[in-house]
């Protein structure tokens, strides 16, 4: 808005206020001040109002006018009034008599300066006055003026005149007319008058009529027309109270306004809320207008001079109509004092320096040290200071009249150099360089042939740089570099040489014959072995594989040894020693006879070992041999025939075999002896386990020792039919009483089967020799009824005489004589039985049937369908499994498992469930709708033992496909076509068994759209909005169909470019929608205007 737009007087308000009358009623005292600025060398007034309310739109409704013009006034006509169309003409040069006159005369308009003005045309014209003003869109206005056709005239008979005033509204950005009205002010055209009146007075009255505006500027018309077919007759028409109402816009949002400082020479902030009615922002000074803002979408900005300490400004935001908004308000506060600067500071310097706000009090800090000083007129300062450490950072900031500067810090640079680090030790066999230095330096190793090796000094101060082997007497120095560059003296050292390494010894044990270990190769290694005060050296080479193995005399346990290197200068290693092992277990215990009345085991060994006793319930007693090797431990009394065993264990660890003994009777009873025939060289027979047997034959004494399984056999000459025979044992002082058999003829047999308590009578077996008359079992030492013997196969009745599995039972054979022949031992066994209890056997899962058994089930095999597998011993009780994987293949599949006892006979068997999964039931959960022209794919999710889906359509079964991660994805483009379709998903678990299914709804795909106006010459493309499925649209114009494109995804919005297809406001223009296959979804009509 240019300056002179912007000048107004408080006087033309008012007059204006007069007019609108009720609307305006009065002015707020804010809008009626005047503030003033200076701009250039001339003040201009700013008047803003506050109104809400409704109000005229209409500028200089007064009429005021010039000798060119009318002001915010353009005038139209149209000379022949043939048709509606009015064009804009100049005013030109107002007459003498205050008229503007167009068309060679027969138009003119006359300002009356008061709130009217006078039309005045001849027929056939159209003429009128035109104003744009500032409309909200979509706000309702109401135009209204009144009219009076003072004087009109028809000149000749029978020729009628029609009069009327009228009024037009238009949007100014397109043109479109949005209101119009028209009514008839005196006669028409087919009036016949006579006599011939020259002139006649017509109608006045208000015409008024609301409208929506349409957009931000409108365009109102206001004139007359006369339509007569002479066209002398002419008319006077006066226009008044022009008037077009409205509710302005809400008063807008008070803006925001920044902070502002003394010294700015800007003026900022921002917009807030909606601004579509925004005119302009004006900036004020305490209360004095300063000038209009430059707005930047919602961010304005202006140029101001510097400002006083406590001056205030103000920003309005002002709309089209004048309204200002509350004001934004900032105080100006003071600007920030220059901020100081720090000189360069080192762990060297004693004084700081720097500039500053002159007059400013400065405060440096450095680590905890605080220092305060004054910045001289000529913006220094310099302060003494305590040296500072390298690294700390000073701060410094100044404070002047109450203000305090922004801070300004350095840190301290590090010029000092580092000390010399000192260097460990170096020997001709090192590999490192070591040492110590100050921390976190880099350390610069050169060696003799100048070559330069770096590395870092660790936190602890330490440091290690690899280097290669050096000669003897060579020097090698190393400085260190700070993280500031400053570098050390150097520290030196000279390789000396190195001693050889020590030599490493393997372990030496009591059954050593010779020491190893390793070394230096080339190197001397003397062995010195200690026992006892006395010593044994012994001398040998490492070789070039840096071992060595020197012979030694096997020492004994706990002997020391020491090795030392020696190399070719005889320079000696450091010693090393290790103590003999012992490795040596002790001699299995002598263990004296114990009887089943004893409470005291006694026996001997090697001294001074601990004693362990096993007692034949798996309780452990435990002891020691004293320094003569010999022990006594208290027992609790033991059954005769039970075990014990005894274990020695060393101080080192080595334990003893183990000796057993046998609890022997504290009575003993007679050994057995079985039949001696004529042919034999040996009595045999059973005792107690370690007795001595004397077997007596005429008088001559033979001995023998019972063995560990109870048994001896005793050396002796053949003997005659009929000789007797007898034997004793002793044992453990006692001796038994005596046994006798007689010899019989040679070449008899005798055999027993198993017999098994419970289920046999009979224990059955055979025998040869025709020298064997009679058959007697013997039961637990006890002989029972002698029965004759018939022939071979026998049969002895032994129901309810061998009551238990433990029964030692006999079956005896005997000669005529009633003498001895045979004695076999009858297999006595307990009734078996047993239980199996299989577990359920899922396919898919599983390779085993497995499951739990009880009692004497010793083999197991299993049974599909009829056919019976392999039985296979019980390694796993009291649990079984069974390799299945290759036998079971089917659910239907009949199984079995079976159960033997040891001797192969059936105890149990029973059936096994084939089960398809394990406790995860496969379960196809969710699937989702599969929707036609938009879809490619059934999706959907499950659970559990679900390996495989199959889709059927329509019974149709198509491809088995695998899933897994718990998701579905099954391409069914092209195979689902309809709605009607019966669809079905089927899950198969991983033993290829269906286990869920799932019905899908096929639905058709939907979407609609929607289709903005189109308006040649503004709009380049058809835009508008689609939802759901729409995939593509294409443009149909006057019936030819044009290209199909694809819309944009996500959406919703769309566009077509239509510049070069729609050219003409009468084009039919249709859009349409389509799914993703083509499918038509929705077609929407395109409004097409012109702009």
């Amino acid at each position: 808005m240019t300056k002179s737009k912007m000048k107004k007087i408080v006087s033309s308000v008012l007059v204006a206020n007069l007019i609108i009358g009720s609307v305006i009623t009065a002015l707020p005292a804010q809008g009626a001040a005047v503030e003033n600025a200076t701009t250039g060398n001339s003040a201009e007034k700013r008047l803003v109002s506050n109104l809400k309310a409704n109000q005229n739109l209409l500028k200089n409704t007064s009429f005021a006018s010039t000798s060119t013009g009318i002001t915010d006034w353009g005038a139209e006509q149209n000379s022949t009034a043939t048709n509606g169309i009015t064009s804009p003409v100049a005013y030109g040069t107002k007459g003498s008599d205050g008229w503007f006159n167009f068309a060679s005369g027969r138009l003119a308009l006359r300002p009356m300066g008061d709130g009217s003005i006078v039309l005045y045309g001849r027929a056939d014209s159209r003429s009128g006055i035109t104003q744009i003003i500032n409309t909200i869109p979509g706000q309702t206005y109401t135009i209204s003026y009144d009219y009076n056709t003072t004087s009109y005239t028809t000149k000749q008979f029978a020729v009628g005149t029609a009069t009327y005033t009228e009024f037009s509204v238009k949007d100014v950005t397109s043109g479109t007319e949005i209101k119009n009205n028209k009514v008839n002010t005196g006669e028409n055209v087919g009036s016949v008058r006579y006599p011939i009146v020259a002139n006649h007075t017509g109608s006045s009255g208000t015409l008024a009529g609301t409208f929506v505006a349409t957009g931000k500027t409108t365009k109102i018309y206001i004139g007359e027309s006369l339509s007569s077919q002479d066209q002398t007759n002419e008319m006077y028409q006066t226009i008044s109270n022009v008037q077009v109402l409205g509710e302005s816009a809400a008063q807008l949002t008070a803006p925001t306004l920044q902070p502002v400082k003394n010294q700015d020479l800007k003026i900022t902030g921002s917009l807030n809320d909606s601004i579509d009615t925004l005119q302009e922002v004006q900036i004020y000074k305490n209360d004095s207008y300063v000038g209009t803002a430059t707005v930047f979408g919602r961010d304005f900005e202006m140029a101001v001079s510097p400002s006083n300490v406590g001056d205030v400004y103000k920003a309005y935001a002002v709309d089209i109509w004048d309204v200002k908004s509350d004001p934004a308000t900032q105080t100006v506060t003071a600007s920030a004092i220059a901020t100081p600067t720090i000189n360069r500071l080192t762990d060297q310097s004693t004084t700081a320096s720097g500039t500053g706000e002159p007059g400013s009090e400065l405060t440096l800090k450095i680590g905890d040290n605080t220092y305060t000083t004054n910045v001289a007129a000529d913006g220094t300062w310099t302060k003494t200071i305590t040296t500072p450490k390298a690294g700390l950072v000073a701060e410094a900031t100044s404070v002047k009249a109450g203000i305090t500067s922004d801070k300004a810090t350095t840190t301290v640079v590090d010029v000092t150099a580092p000390d010399a680090p000192v260097l460990s030790a170096v020997t001709d066999k090192d590999t490192h360089v070591k040492g110590t230095g100050e921390a976190g330096t880099t350390v610069k190793v050169k060696l003799p042939n100048n070559t330069e090796l770096t590395g870092t000094v660790d936190t602890n101060g330490k440091f290690d740089v690899v280097i290669p082997v050096q000669a003897k007497d060579a020097v090698i120095t190393a400085t260190l570099t700070d993280a500031a560059g400053n570098v050390s003296a150097a520290g030196t050292t000279t390789v000396v040489h190195a001693a050889p390494s020590a030599p490493v010894l393997h372990a030496v044990t009591n059954k050593s014959t010779k020491v190893t270990g390793t070394g230096d190769v080339g190197n001397t290694v003397t062995i010195k072995i200690t026992d006892n005060g006395v010593s044994i050296s012994y001398t040998g080479t490492i070789d070039v594989f840096g071992e060595f193995s020197i012979p030694i005399d096997t020492p004994k346990a706990g002997a020391t040894v020491d090795a030392i290197a020696k190399d070719s200068t005889n320079t000696l290693s450091q010693k090393t020693s290790t103590i003999v092992q012992d490795v040596i277990a002790p001699d299995a215990p002598l263990v004296n006879p114990v009887i089943d009345t004893a409470t005291t085991i006694t026996g001997s060994g090697e001294a001074n070992c601990d004693v362990k006793v096993t007692l034949p319930s798996g309780g452990v007693l435990t002891g020691t041999t004293n320094d003569a090797g010999a022990f006594s431990i208290p027992i609790p009394a033991q059954t005769a025939g039970r075990e014990i065993k005894v274990i020695l264990t060393d101080a080192a660890g080595n334990e003893s075999n183990a000796t057993t003994i046998i609890v022997q009777p504290s009575t003993i009873g007679a050994p057995t002896i079985n039949a001696v025939t004529t042919d034999d060289l040996f009595v045999t027979g059973t005792g107690i386990k370690g007795a001595t047997v004397t077997v007596t034959i005429a008088g001559t004494e033979y001995t023998g020792t019972v063995d560990a399984n109870g048994n001896y056999s005793i050396a002796i000459l053949k003997q005659a039919v009929g000789t007797i025979i007898s034997a004793k044992q002793t044992s453990a002082g006692k001796t038994s009483t005596t046994v006798r058999t007689t010899v019989i003829a040679g070449q008899t047999t005798l055999t027993a089967n198993g017999f098994t308590v419970g289920a046999d009578n009979y224990i059955k077996g055979t025998y040869t020799g025709s020298s064997v008359a009679k058959l007697a079992i013997e039961v637990n030492g006890t002989v029972l009824q002698k029965i004759t013997a018939e022939g071979s196969p026998y049969q002895y009745y032994a129901k309810g005489k061998v009551t238990a599995a433990t029964d030692q039972v006999y079956v005896i054979s005997y000669n005529a004589n009633g003498d001895q022949l045979n004695r076999v031992k009858v297999d006595v066994r307990g009734l078996t039985a047993g239980t199996l209890t299989p577990s359920t056997y899922y396919m898919g899962n599983d390779n085993y049937v497995t499951g739990t058994l009880t009692g004497d089930i010793a083999k197991f095999s299993l049974t599909v369908n009829g056919t019976e597998y392999m039985k296979v011993n019980v390694t796993t009780a009291p649990t079984f499994r069974y390799y299945a994987n290759n036998l079971i293949r089917s659910l239907t599949d009949i199984v079995t498992v079976n159960g033997y006892d040891s001797a192969g006979k059936l105890l149990d068997s029973k059936p096994v469930t084939v089960g398809q999964n394990r406790g995860n039931p496969g379960t196809i959960a969710t699937v989702a709708p599969f929707k036609l022209g938009k879809d490619s794919y059934v999706t959907g999710t499950y659970t559990g033992d679900v390996a495989k889906v199959e889709l059927q359509v329509n019974d149709t079964i198509l491809q088995r496909i695998s899933v897994k991660d718990g998701t579905i994805k099954y391409y069914a483009k092209g195979k689902i076509n309809a709605t009607t379709d019966i669809v079905k998903l089927i899950g198969y678990n991983t033993a290829g068994v269906a286990v869920s299914t799932k019905l899908i709804t096929v639905t058709n795909s939907d979407g609609s759209i929607t289709a903005n106006p189109y308006v040649i010459g503004t709009d380049g493309y058809v835009k508008g909005t689609y939802t759901g499925d729409v995939a593509k649209i294409s443009l149909t114009v006057n019936g030819v169909k044009k290209m199909t494109i694809p819309v944009p995804v996500p959406g919703p919005n769309y566009q077509y470019y239509a510049k070069s297809l729609i050219t003409a406001a009468t084009d039919i223009v249709v859009v349409t929608a389509y799914d993703a296959i083509g499918g038509e979804l929705d077609a929407k009509t395109v409004s097409i205007s012109n702009r």
